[in-house]
């Protein structure tokens, strides 16, 4: 009796359509189709056109209404409700830490909120506060407290949105794919990477989503910026990424594309 036959599974490729990623609908493919994103690559390559600096954490003693601010502190209290006026849906938190302060957190319409946290959790929430009976922080993006935040506690990605599709959203789905960065095609030579003190295109890449800080974050827009000037002359030797339309276009003078660095 012959052993039986081994079946690989292979994982997706940077070409593969968005749709194969888990999560992604053929409703949410469409919705990324509007920001010219079709393939895997596409998505990898679609920059933020901004930053929040939620990275400082203030303790809540210290919060001051109408500054965006991060703020790290255990859930004392939590609930769900719904307001007679409008019957909107409401869920409250009330945040401690060791200065020895509270904060009220609302969010409003979001009951999935109260169904993910509980009492005891230590969470960040990243927005302004403002004073309304109390110190009060309405509809904070917020997260567990963790080693790789992507909402909170860090120089935190805006990417272009379109109707249905938040940069919330997009953070997530984008943080997962870093690993495919790797597989990423390396436009500049060794030798001038090495020269410059340029990053790798893949550091580059998961720097601009993610940056580790100011200064990282302004090497992979150097290195970016540097490709953008250099592709054209080097891509006509490269197969094109991306079969499908990218909301980057293609570079002046060069057949294929590549993704713009991301604006300041």
């Amino acid at each position: 009796m012959s052993p039986p036959r081994l079946r690989v599974v292979r994982g997706p490729s940077l070409d593969d359509r968005v749709a194969v990623l888990a999560g992604v609908s053929d409703k949410t493919e469409a919705k990324l189709a509007r920001l010219g994103i079709a393939s895997i690559r596409d998505l990898l390559l679609f920059f933020p056109r901004r930053y929040e600096d939620f990275s400082s954490i203030t303790p809540i003693a210290f919060v001051r209404p109408g500054v965006k601010t991060t703020v790290r502190g255990r859930i004392y209290d939590i609930g769900a409700r719904q307001t007679k006026y409008k019957r909107m849906g409401l869920t409250e938190a009330v945040l401690g830490d060791d200065s020895g302060t509270t904060l009220r957190v609302v969010w409003f319409n979001q009951p999935w909120v109260a169904k993910s946290l509980q009492k005891g959790d230590e969470i960040f929430v990243a927005g302004e506060a403002d004073l309304n009976g109390g110190l009060v922080m309405k509809n904070p993006d917020h997260e567990k407290v963790s080693l790789r935040p992507q909402h909170a506690a860090r120089l935190v990605p805006i990417y272009p949105e379109t109707e249905g599709l938040t940069s919330k959203w997009l953070r997530a789905k984008i943080q997962s794919l870093l690993q495919y960065a790797d597989e990423l095609e390396e436009f500049l030579p060794s030798e001038l990477l090495t020269r410059r003190g340029f990053l790798a295109r893949a550091a580059a890449v998961r720097q601009v989503h993610f940056p580790e800080s100011t200064q990282s974050l302004e090497r992979a827009r150097e290195r970016l910026a540097f490709e953008e000037m250099f592709v054209p002359r080097a891509a006509s030797s490269k197969p094109c990424p991306s079969s499908s339309p990218t909301r980057s276009g293609s570079p002046p003078g060069g057949s294929c594309r590549t993704s713009p660095a991301p604006s300041r």
